[in-house]
């Protein structure tokens, strides 16, 4: 049977897409209504700007096909994420806590990941990015390429052309995703 790995939820974290303002369109006319920090509708947000009227529940779906996301790479962690206000109002970077979270659960760190993928190790910072920028960042943070973190190692890792995120993670979205298929009853035996 299916089942989600820790490897595939670590790969899956893709908060970068978040943009840092929300515009949100009217679905009557596609003008837009209002234009705010995405951090304005994190929880209670989004329900107060429909409570207050001033946008619809189809306004709010209806703008995001309309909302750029973002690049899928090292700086661009939204920022109202790292300083998350939480409904308990504690701040909380939840970039850092991904990193801690794979710490945690005994992932291996971005090299060893690779190994177990079948793919070469990197041997230099500059073998994971071809930004040279980043790759004085990494060796600054990190020193060893080996202690590279898995998040961070994909974000930086430079992608192949016309891909929109690293191979490193595209092995583990294949994998996972044809194992999907193959085990769902629903796709395979009862269409129903």
């Amino acid at each position: 049977p299916f089942s989600m790995t820790e490897e595939f939820v670590s790969v899956y974290r893709l908060h970068p897409l978040m943009p840092e303002t929300f515009e949100v369109r009217s679905v009557a006319n596609g003008r837009p209504i209002v234009r705010q920090p995405m951090s304005d509708f994190v929880f209670k947000g989004t329900r107060t700007l429909v409570d207050e009227k001033r946008a619809t529940v189809a306004d709010l779906g209806y703008s995001l096909g309309f909302q750029n996301p973002g690049k899928i790479e090292l700086h661009n962690y939204p920022s109202f994420l790292r300083e998350l206000d939480t409904l308990e109002g504690a701040k909380i970077d939840l970039a850092a806590v991904e990193i801690l979270r794979d710490r945690e659960r005994g992932l291996p760190r971005y090299n060893r990941f690779r190994e177990l993928l079948g793919k070469p190790r990197a041997r230099t910072f500059e073998e994971i990015t071809d930004n040279k920028k980043w790759a004085e960042e990494l060796r600054e943070v990190y020193g060893d390429v080996d202690q590279v973190d898995l998040l961070v190692g994909m974000l930086a890792e430079t992608p192949p052309a016309g891909f929109g995120f690293s191979d490193t993670a595209f092995r583990v979205f294949i994998v996972m995703a044809s194992r999907r298929i193959k085990s769902d009853r629903f796709f395979t035996t009862d269409y129903g």
